[in-house]
């Protein structure tokens, strides 16, 4: 092996074997390529190495080149401190996003790599940043704050609302639930919680009850709690506006904080949209919507009074704040709309 040159074997499937190498040049800038053989190599530089990338400075670059299932596999051929710290980097971030299998795995997959490139990520800040490169950044955390759970949601929401749009408009209806999932996710980081927000039409659009058990069984009983408690009704077709909502109202009285996080987040977003388009299209608006403008009002009203004592002294009591802000900008005080949107 070259002094000029280090390297790690990270594949070896059949037939073959990917490694990555990496060289430090005279202005000590580090630049990577991969390498593949027709057998697995033991060394780097072994003539059975047939085929290379041209080097990078994107260590990222290099390993997008490694085969997808068995990069992993074999133990590393490592030598130098820096390279294997960059090595660490590129494996834990390649590890934390892309798809690798049950969440026990990947940190077995981890753990492993940690005590092969010799990385403590327990020790103090400053003895571990003493191993890091000057211009790098600090490091992301270990473990992704979503998972594939989140992706599996988005997708399971994207078909279920595939053929269904906003009130009155060509705007996809996955667009809303993307605005809520957004907004819970500034004030929350709980994966169920962020779950439920793309969820929580489901079951009162596109299932009733049959669709609630189904969320049940896949993404589990927390969110399934999540989504019943923002559905005002499970019929196809739907009770009057008044006590249906009414009903809503007085189960959010005794709903828990993240139901309640979604509920707000769900209103807010309507409300924000109600506004846009009272601006953009005036009164026609209103014909969109099952029940006269002054009824909009007294539940708007409502609910944001509830979300605002079941959300108290939590971080999202701000969406609750927002949301009686846009209140008041579509109606006066009497609960008339104003009088440029009547």
């Amino acid at each position: 092996m070259k002094t000029a040159e280090v390297g790690i074997l990270l594949a070896g499937v059949e037939g073959g074997g990917v490694a990555l190498h990496g060289r430090r040049a005279a202005a000590g800038d580090w630049e990577f390529r991969t390498s593949y053989a027709d057998q697995t190599p033991v060394m780097l530089d072994e003539p059975e190495i047939r085929r290379e990338t041209q080097w990078t400075r994107d260590w990222s670059e290099a390993l997008a080149h490694l085969d997808r299932e068995g990069w992993q596999r074999l133990p590393p051929v490592m030598v130098h401190p820096e390279f294997r710290r960059h090595i660490w980097e590129a494996i834990r971030i390649r590890l934390t996003t892309h798809d690798s299998g049950s969440a026990y795995r990947r940190e077995e997959l981890l753990a492993m790599w940690r005590e092969r490139c010799d990385i403590d990520d327990h020790a103090p800040n400053d003895a571990r940043r003493a191993h890091c490169a000057p211009e790098q950044t600090p490091e992301m955390p270990i473990r992704p704050v979503l998972t594939a759970r989140f992706t599996d949601a988005f997708q399971f929401a994207s078909v279920a609302h595939a053929c269904q749009r906003r009130k009155g408009t060509t705007i996809p209806y996955l667009s809303h639930l993307m605005g809520v999932a957004s907004l819970v996710l500034e004030y929350c980081d709980n994966e169920d919680t962020a779950i439920g927000a793309l969820l929580h039409d489901a079951a009162e659009d596109q299932g009733g009850r049959p669709m609630l058990e189904q969320i049940r069984a896949r993404f589990g009983n927390d969110v399934a709690k999540i989504v019943e408690s923002c559905t005002d009704t499970f019929e196809r077709k739907k009770p009057d506006y008044r006590p249906r909502k009414q009903a809503y109202i007085d189960h959010l009285r005794e709903a828990d904080p993240a139901a309640c996080l979604v509920a707000a987040a769900d209103k807010l977003h309507n409300a924000r949209a109600i506004l846009s388009d009272l601006c953009t299209s005036g009164r026609v608006v209103w014909s969109r919507f099952s029940a006269d403008g002054a009824t909009l009002h007294w539940f708007y009203s409502d609910v944001a009074d509830v979300l605002a004592q079941r959300l108290q002294g939590h971080p999202g009591a701000a969406l609750v704040r927002e949301l009686k802000g846009v209140i008041s900008e579509i109606w006066t005080d009497n609960g008339q709309p104003r009088k440029e949107f009547q």
